[in-house]
């Protein structure tokens, strides 16, 4: 009896050997292709601001350069993040916007945090005199040395609207616009750019997660979190369309070696011709331990499907995606 059962075992163990191997062969080339490293450098160009302790780069750090530095944005007050679908980062006087799925020329934005803190106004009447500009998408006038500046600096397209009139707040006059707010002392006749994305930070700390905020001069050698490392791990690697399949996600810091905590994964689904099925797609946030789980229902998705599973993974200025595959067997 013991002999049967154990030809029986080897017998159920040599064709599940075979079936696994039969199937390995049959993975699309094409597929195994979209698994080699992507051969693309990462964008090294970066700026540290020890005043505050946090990185610039890639198309922000282009976009800082390109537009006044310092003197229209303030120093970065935050690591990049994903902030409601987008990546984001805060300086002093601006939040800059990676718009991933517009234009190329429309793609890096300033956020309206002129509007999102309040200070639109009620519109005035348009003006009878010249040298005012009035716009009548938010009904205010830009006028005098304003009017200057907001020319000089590129006018709606980085400003924004304006928002309210001249306001006089500590014996300066001062103006809001969409994404902005400028101040012009009467003492210096100098033009200045108030600190609107200090004023959004300190007012939303509770929503930010708590790493974005704290300066890279504190953490892991004053250099940040400089590459993650990313392991993916399925329930199977052949699953059924009634099981699912659930996915385990851990992120470390390479250079350490310790867990990532809070790091935004995005979990996407594909099939082997690139076609993304959204209701599978997961937005997460590691646990303290540098984990999360996930399941993915598969019913709809049809048998003998190859799926790819990307994860793409972000803390700070630091970017990591790597991609599994398995395949809807029953």
């Amino acid at each position: 009896m013991r002999t049967i059962v154990r030809r029986r075992l080897s017998t159920t163990i040599l064709v599940a050997a075979i079936v696994i191997g039969v199937l390995g062969l049959l993975l699309p080339v094409p597929l195994l292709a979209r698994f080699m490293p992507d051969g693309a450098p990462d964008d090294a160009r970066g700026r540290y601001f020890e005043e505050t302790g946090f990185w610039v780069t890639g198309s922000f750090l282009d976009y800082f350069e390109a537009n006044g530095e310092l003197e229209i944005f303030g120093y970065p007050i935050s690591s990049p993040y994903n902030e409601n679908g987008l990546l984001v980062q805060y300086f002093q006087k601006a939040r800059m916007e990676w718009h991933a799925l517009n234009p190329e020329l429309y793609q890096l934005q300033l956020g309206l945090l002129g509007d999102e803190l309040g200070f639109r106004q009620d519109p005035v009447a348009p003006p009878v005199s010249v040298g005012k500009v009035y716009f009548s998408e938010t009904g205010h006038i830009v006028t005098y040395m304003f009017l200057r500046y907001f020319d000089a600096y590129g006018g709606v397209e980085f400003f924004g609207y304006p928002i309210s009139e001249m306001l006089l707040e500590n014996q300066k006059v001062v103006q809001y616009f969409q994404r902005m707010k400028l101040i012009w002392d009467p003492v210096t006749s100098q033009m200045a750019v108030g600190d609107l994305g200090e004023i959004y930070v300190n007012a939303h700390r509770g929503t930010i997660p708590s790493d974005v905020l704290e300066p890279a001069s504190y953490r892991y050698g004053s250099k940040g979190v400089q590459d993650l490392c990313v392991a993916i791990g399925m329930s199977n690697s052949m699953v059924g369309q009634d099981a699912g399949q659930n996915v385990t996600v851990v992120v470390l810091d390479e250079w350490l070696d310790e867990p990532v905590p809070d790091a935004t994964v995005k979990l996407t689904v594909s099939d082997d011709s690139g076609q993304e099925f959204s209701e599978l797609t997961r937005i997460l946030r590691t646990d303290g331990g540098g984990r999360l789980e996930a399941y993915l229902p598969l019913d709809g998705i049809r048998r003998g499907s190859w799926l790819v599973l990307q994860v793409e993974t972000a803390l700070g200025a630091a970017r990591e995606v790597q991609k599994e595959f398995f395949l809807v067997w029953w």
